[in-house]
């Protein structure tokens, strides 16, 4: 009988296909949580495979001939031995962990092969959490026989994952992915969330409200969090190269979104005033700003903490809320987004005409999509929702269907 260890360290399982970049993420996490004052190991994968080639072959793996390349020469003898490289690797696994366990917070194990794995480690210890990376076009450039080598020697599925993350190649995603695993270690209740994120004027907005009104959940609008700060920058008149002062700004801002729509900037209600043309001008230049948007992402979770929430922006899905199980993003046609901002302008009496709207919009949507930290992008893992000719209700059915799932 197998008895199951308990313990107060956590062990995360990182897998992926290869290039999917599960290495690189865990050693960026053990960096980062070292900076956190934890107490990290990472399980070293290539010492198991430097041993598993020199049982089965006689031959030591050196600085010159390394062990992935080694690997591959001795497909043969190894890949259609899975058995065997699968459970060479599991032993050696909870042989460390069992060890490593006394004396560590945090163990990482950064190259997950077999689902097999992950669930022989949850078997045999408590506190194994397991994250599967993946990354789009990970393999582009690789020639035929290469590709081969990849799929053989690469994990089999994403099955069993407790967490996916998705590495899209940009600055934040080893940043931000940290930062939930932290919160995770921390022990702060995942809740549920609706992350909904699409360029200016797709209608994220209207459909948050509703979605929110149907679901009994918080609406969380992000943008707002942005237009604050650009508000503050205005009112101390800040020149938009200072971005150390801009930063200071995003730091010490106290926001307070309340549940009625209303937004409050240091006990003060700006709803109004940060919808303004002025802050439209500058809200994006402002939000493209890395250390700003590193501040408000922890506002923004500060504020979604412990709630179940909907939350819309650019990067929610892939940046703010990873993890969330429900993701969404909309978008329509850019001269009916033109069309659906300037009729809100009217509406709350901001003057701007439609060209300019339009122009807008055009600004936005390049700056949004170049960003280098959240900008806002398309994934596998998003349901896409073209709006330009659906009613809010037609949305909410969409996403309905999807939540019933």
């Amino acid at each position: 009988m197998i008895f199951k260890v308990k313990t107060k360290t956590l062990i995360f399982c990182i897998g992926g296909k290869a290039g999917s970049g599960k290495s690189l993420f865990g050693n960026y996490l053990r960096k980062e949580l070292l900076k956190r004052n934890y107490k990290v190991v990472v399980s070293p994968y290539t010492k198991y495979l430097k041993q598993y080639i020199r049982e089965i072959t006689g031959k030591t793996v050196n600085n010159k001939n390394k062990p992935r390349a080694l690997l591959q020469q001795l497909s043969s003898k190894v890949i259609k031995d899975k058995l065997g490289y699968k459970n060479f690797f599991i032993d050696r696994q909870i042989e460390d962990v069992s060890i490593y366990k006394y004396f560590f917070d945090v163990i990482i194990i950064p190259d997950v092969r077999f689902p097999d794995e992950i669930d022989a480690l949850k078997k045999r210890f408590e506190n194994v959490i397991s994250i599967g990376i993946k990354r789009n076009n990970y393999n582009n450039g690789l020639t035929a026989e290469e590709k081969k080598d990849i799929t053989e020697t690469s994990l089999d599925n994403y099955n069993g994952f407790d967490y996916i993350l998705n590495n899209q190649g940009n600055a934040s995603f080893r940043y931000d992915a940290v930062n939930i695993i932290d919160a995770l270690i921390r022990g702060d209740k995942m809740n549920k969330v609706i992350a909904i994120d699409g360029p200016a004027g797709s209608g994220k907005g209207t459909l948050a409200k509703a979605l929110a009104k149907k679901y009994n959940m918080v609406n969380i609008d992000t943008g707002a969090t942005y237009r604050c700060v650009a508000l503050k920058v205005l009112r101390n008149n800040i020149d938009l190269s200072n971005e150390k002062e801009i930063i200071k700004i995003s730091k010490n801002i106290n926001i307070d979104l309340k549940e009625d729509g209303s937004v409050y900037m240091d006990g003060e209600d700006v709803t109004k005033e940060i919808r303004s043309k002025d802050v439209t001008k500058i809200v994006s230049p402002v939000s493209s700003i890395v250390e700003v948007r590193k501040n408000l992402v922890k506002i923004q979770r500060k504020i979604a903490k412990n709630k179940d929430i909907v939350m819309e922006g650019r990067d929610i899905t892939t940046v703010v809320f990873p993890d969330a199980k429900y993701k969404f993003y909309l978008d329509a046609d850019i001269e009916e987004r033109a069309r659906r901002r300037y009729k809100e302008n009217i509406e709350k009496g901001i003057n701007m005409s439609f060209d300019e709207v339009l122009e807008n919009i055009k600004v936005r949507d390049y700056n949004d999509m170049h960003k280098e930290v959240g900008s806002l992008m398309r994934t596998d893992d998003q349901i896409y929702i073209d709006s330009t000719k659906l009613t809010v209700d037609e949305e909410v059915e969409i996403v309905d269907k999807e939540l019933s799932k």
